[in-house]
């Protein structure tokens, strides 16, 4: 998705069973669309794992908070995603 707002509104459409999200997105931030996923997709439904070169603890807590599973910090690797 080109942005958060997008990633919302792809979500609702898709209802995939896991959600990659930068927390530093254009027009909705990563925070707010996981939030926004998160209150119509449950948890067990689609997975949601929060992305930013922003590793500070604070970044990371919220994005728990706001609906994430996860927190996977930039550069991404790929044994760490699969795992």
């Amino acid at each position: 998705a080109e942005d958060g707002a997008a990633a919302v509104a792809q979500a609702r459409a898709l209802r995939p069973d896991l959600v990659l999200l930068d927390l530093k997105m254009p027009v909705l931030d990563g925070w707010a669309a996981a939030r926004a996923i998160r209150a119509e997709l449950p948890a067990d439904a689609t997975r949601l794992v929060a992305m930013s070169a922003s590793a500070f603890d604070t970044d990371q807590r919220a994005a728990l908070d706001a609906g994430c599973a996860e927190f996977l910090p930039k550069p991404l690797r790929e044994a760490r995603l699969l795992e």
